[in-house]
């Protein structure tokens, strides 16, 4: 179909949807379709053309392109019930057969790995099992750990507790993920990394296991304490302070005192200045 025939021979970006490239479509084409006006709000970049073929009667191109639209939408709020059901249902049981629980759980979660429609996503299933670490009896923070190191990244365990932080207690999920990371050793690398450089203050509680991260070169693990000082959170840089004087690190700790160097509080400024006094001495 020539453009211009469709009036968008005028318009400057005929893949702008909003603005006037979109009130010039609708004056060269009269008043919209109803279908043109369900397209406008869902309608991607690659819709444009088939709007001006749906505006002058071409409607079998447009309305298979909104069904699949509105068939994945219906679908994702599906699938999000049915995590919200897979929640309410392992809490429920926890309590009486924590056992039966995480197993029903796990295998909802293979159903995932194998693309089954229904099923519970590794992060979906961090936040179910997280909330119950904190506070419970040894024999259930085993059974916990087991099942998340079997079924959860250390960045979706780090993601998951961030996002469940922002509720009640949310301390107590950031230690209890911090101090779950320790079991992937060096695997957890790449997320502690990334969250040590990320700026947020909830690094604050994953300071230590930066610094003691097994089988990562202390030069990357003070790299990392160097970003944690610039922190601007004033707690996560104490906790800093606190790990450089510790005798978990060796090698040149250098970077991380220099970064300290420059906090805004006088007690880090005067501890990290006195360090690099010694170093150079």
């Amino acid at each position: 179909m020539n453009p211009s025939a469709s009036g968008l021979d005028n318009v400057e970006n005929p893949t702008d949807l909003s603005g006037e490239a979109d009130r010039s479509i609708c004056t060269d084409l009269g008043r919209p379709s109803r279908l043109y006006q369900a397209l406008k709000g869902v309608a991607s970049k690659s819709f444009i053309w088939c709007v001006g073929a749906a505006t002058t009667g071409s409607r079998d191109l447009t309305e298979p392109m909104l069904d699949q639209h509105l068939a994945a939408t219906t679908e994702q709020e599906e699938e999000a019930q049915y995590a919200d059901q897979a929640k309410e249902d392992f809490n429920l049981q926890y309590r009486s057969d924590p056992e039966a629980a995480v197993a029903k759980l796990l295998q909802q979660v293979l159903r995932w790995e194998s693309a089954t429609a229904f099923a519970v996503s590794p992060a979906q299933a961090a936040s179910i099992l997280l909330p119950h670490l904190p506070g419970g009896s040894y024999g259930r923070q085993n059974l916990l750990v087991d099942a998340l190191k079997r079924c959860v990244g250390p960045d979706a365990i780090i993601q998951s507790a961030l996002a469940l932080s922002r509720g009640p207690c949310d301390s107590d999920i950031l230690q209890a993920a911090a101090g779950l990371l320790e079991h992937y050793a060096s695997d957890a690398w790449p997320a502690l990394d990334q969250l040590a450089s990320s700026g947020r203050p909830e690094s604050r509680y994953f300071v230590r296991q930066i610094a003691e991260c097994e089988g990562i070169a202390d030069c990357l693990r003070v790299a990392a304490l160097a970003s944690l000082a610039k922190n601007p959170d004033p707690d996560t840089r104490y906790e800093v302070a606190d790990v450089l004087q510790s005798d978990s690190l060796h090698g040149d700790l250098t970077p991380a005192w220099q970064a300290l160097a420059t906090a805004p509080e006088e007690s880090i400024r005067t501890l990290a200045t006195e360090r690099l006094e010694t170093v150079v001495d």
